[in-house]
C-alpha cells in the first residue's frame, strides 16, 4: 500500500527529473562557441591554410569577411539539426511525461484515464530542437606565427576540424 509520503516524494523526484529534462532540451540548442589554437608540426603555413580551406569548403562554409589588418577570415555555414537528436529528445520527453502522468494518476484519481494525454506534448521537444538547431554558424580563423591556427566557432565543429586534420590543440 502506498502512503502519501511515498507518493509525494515520488512526485517531487519526478518533477526534479523533468526539470533536468527541460534543461537538457534547452541545452540542445544552446550556442557552444569556443576558441581554440591548433598546430601541426607536419604542416607549414601554406599547407595548413590549404587543408583548412579544403575542410571548410567540403563542409559548405563560405567566406563572409576578410580582415587584412588582423589577417583573419570569417566563414559562415548552415548548421543542420540532427534527426537522431530530435528523435531522442521526443522519446525522452515522452518517457518523462509518461512518468509524470503515472504519478499524477495515482495522486489524483480523476486523471487515471487521461494521464496518457500528456505524451501528446512530447513532439514539441523535437520541434523546439529542430527550429533552434537550424541556424547559421560562423567560424573565425587567424594564422599565427609557427603554423599555429587560432579558431573561434562551434565546439563540435572545432573538434571535427581537429580530428579531420590531425591537429594538436594547444
Amino acid at each position: 500500500m502506498l502512503t502519501n509520503q511515498v507518493l509525494s516524494s515520488t512526485l517531487l523526484l519526478t518533477i526534479l527529473l523533468l526539470v533536468g529534462l527541460v534543461s537538457f532540451v534547452k541545452g540542445s540548442v544552446k550556442d557552444r562557441t569556443t576558441e581554440m589554437i591548433f598546430s601541426n608540426a607536419n604542416f607549414d603555413d601554406d599547407r595548413l591554410l590549404a587543408e583548412v580551406r579544403t575542410y571548410f569548403k567540403q563542409r559548405a562554409y563560405e567566406v563572409t569577411k576578410i580582415d587584412p589588418t588582423q589577417e583573419s577570415v570569417t566563414l559562415s555555414g548552415q548548421a543542420k539539426p540532427s534527426v537522431f537528436l530530435a528523435i531522442l529528445l521526443v522519446v525522452l520527453v515522452g518517457i518523462g511525461l509518461t512518468c509524470l502522468g503515472l504519478v499524477l494518476s495515482i495522486l489524483v484519481p480523476a486523471l487515471s484515464d487521461n494521464w496518457w494525454l500528456m505524451i501528446l506534448a512530447a513532439p514539441f521537444a523535437g520541434v523546439f530542437y529542430w527550429r533552434g538547431a537550424d541556424r547559421i554558424e560562423s567560424v573565425s580563423l587567424e594564422l599565427r606565427p609557427g603554423s599555429r591556427l587560432w579558431v573561434r566557432g562551434h565546439k563540435d565543429e572545432l573538434t571535427e576540424l581537429q580530428r579531420s586534420l590531425n591537429l594538436v590543440k594547444e
